[in-house]
């Protein structure tokens, strides 16, 4: 008996027509697996006003007869989501490294040529290097998927935890700083305790901030740097001021950069990078 194939208004298809579908479907399988292996070796793609946005618009005007076709659409989507995600975790650290690198530097560098005494211009540096490096932050994570716009849930989910993600920066450092300096004001604490509390504070929230980003992307590479962060916090109280600016200046900032700089040099050519960026 000749077995029939029937489309999706229930009419016969002939057995040629239906093997030159499925051919249609392969070919077109082939060519947006090709277009993800370009997109892979080119994050900037997945940039506001890209590529993304007409593929985006046309997946939500296309009027889809295959499920098949549809699902590869979504799965497609779903991994261009992905890699633009991945594309800005890496902003962070280079932020955040460069800030600490030179605030802290010129702190350490500073405090050392003047017998101990952090003088107040470093002061001023450090803290103009902190805010600018906070402004960056919410930045970074209100337009990190600014040009993205689709209707699916997943999207739109990823756009709200990147703009919380950035306000947290902002609003964590603003009333956590905030407090901790009426703190020191109030109990007069020596310039010693107060200068090692404050480094404490900072790296103390900038590592969890980094773990909180880890946990939400599931990103290996945030929950690496967190935890560096923590354990230097174990360690700064154990050492000098000036000792302690080093650490936080070459220790912190520089983990920071070398993340930031392994992620723009290999992270696009080298499979285990690519997977623990990913979480995968």
């Amino acid at each position: 008996m000749e077995q029939r194939t029937y489309n999706h208004l229930g009419e016969p298809i002939a057995r040629d027509s239906s093997r030159a579908s499925e051919r249609d479907d392969s070919q077109a399988l082939d060519r947006r697996s090709a277009a993800d292996a370009n997109e892979s070796s080119n994050p900037s793609n997945a940039q506001a006003g890209g590529p993304i946005d007409s593929q985006a618009a046309a997946f939500d005007g296309e009027s889809l007869s295959d499920p098949r076709e549809a699902l590869r659409l979504i799965e497609h989507q779903s991994r261009r989501v992905g890699r633009m995600f991945n594309v800005f975790h890496w902003k962070f650290c280079l932020v955040w490294g460069l800030s600490w690198l030179i605030g802290y530097g010129v702190l350490g560098f500073s405090t050392r040529a003047a017998g101990g005494v952090t003088p107040g211009w470093a002061w001023g540096v450090g803290a103009a290097l902190l805010v600018g490096a906070v402004a960056i932050s919410v930045i970074v994570g209100l337009r990190g998927v600014s040009g993205y716009k689709s209707s699916a849930r997943a999207a739109r989910d990823d756009s709200r935890r990147g703009a919380i993600y950035g306000w947290t920066w902002s609003l964590g450092f603003f009333f956590g700083m905030g407090g901790l300096g009426s703190f020191v004001n109030r109990f007069a604490l020596p310039d010693d305790a107060s200068s090692i509390l404050f480094n404490m504070v900072a790296i103390l929230l900038v590592g969890v901030l980094y773990m909180a980003g880890g946990a939400l992307w599931g990103d290996l590479s945030q929950l690496i740097v967190g935890v560096w962060m923590i354990v230097i916090v174990f360690v700064l109280p154990m050492l000098d001021v000036v000792t302690g600016f080093f650490i936080m200046a070459f220790l912190g900032g520089g983990a920071m950069l070398l993340m930031a700089l392994w992620a723009v040099t290999l992270g696009n050519r080298n499979a285990a990078f690519a997977a623990l960026m990913g979480g995968r």
